[in-house]
């Protein structure tokens, strides 16, 4: 589709939307679709800006796309209790506040100057600030999109402790690093992408 088709809007009992569109914004209007359970959503931009109050959605599980996604964060701090899957979402948005509102987040993944996570920190662990709100996460991908960073500050305390596949692209892992990743105690997949 050119832009998001408004038809949809109507579609009140719709529980899975799976779509390619060529807009770079998911309208407000989604949220009136409370019963959706499953959004995939790809588009040629690199950035997709989410308008929907997806904190009000109550029945969303999973939201997918390859873009970096720019979350809404409305005033009204409500926490999403079923969403699972949120991915891939921009470097800037990984903060306490959005990872509040998340409790039971199980697959993440990351994408812009994954920098950003260790600025938070003053440099020193990679998401110093929120780790204790992403401990149930199991699926964990991260893509750098920053020129300059290379993942030379890494341990294995600074990953959620249930993670069981990770995903590095672009990190410029160091070798010696990955004996770091092997103190995780249930990783079973690891790729790495792209990492020198």
């Amino acid at each position: 589709f050119p832009s998001f088709p408004t038809e949809l809007f109507f579609l009140v009992l719709l529980k899975y939307i799976a779509m390619y569109c060529m807009s770079n914004t998911v309208p407000k209007e989604m949220s009136n679709l409370s019963n959706l359970q499953t959004v995939i959503f790809e588009t040629s931009s690199r950035i997709l800006e989410v308008k929907a109050d997806i904190w009000r959605m109550l029945h969303l599980s999973h939201l997918r796309t390859k873009s970096s996604i720019l979350l809404p964060l409305s005033l009204a701090k409500h926490q999403s209790q079923k969403l699972e899957t949120l991915c891939t979402i921009s470097s800037q948005c990984c903060t306490a506040e959005v990872f509040q509102r998340t409790p039971n987040l199980k697959k993440l993944g990351i994408c812009g100057e994954i920098d950003r996570l260790l600025e938070a920190s003053g440099g020193s662990c990679l998401f110093a600030g929120i780790s204790s709100y992403i401990q149930r996460v199991q699926n964990l991908k991260l893509v750098n999109e920053g020129s300059n960073f290379s993942l030379n500050v890494l341990r294995a305390d600074s990953f959620p402790t249930k993670l069981t596949r990770l995903t590095l692209k672009n990190t410029r892992l160091k070798n010696e690093h990955i004996t770091t990743l092997g103190n995780l105690q249930f990783l079973q997949v690891l790729k790495l992408k792209d990492t020198v």
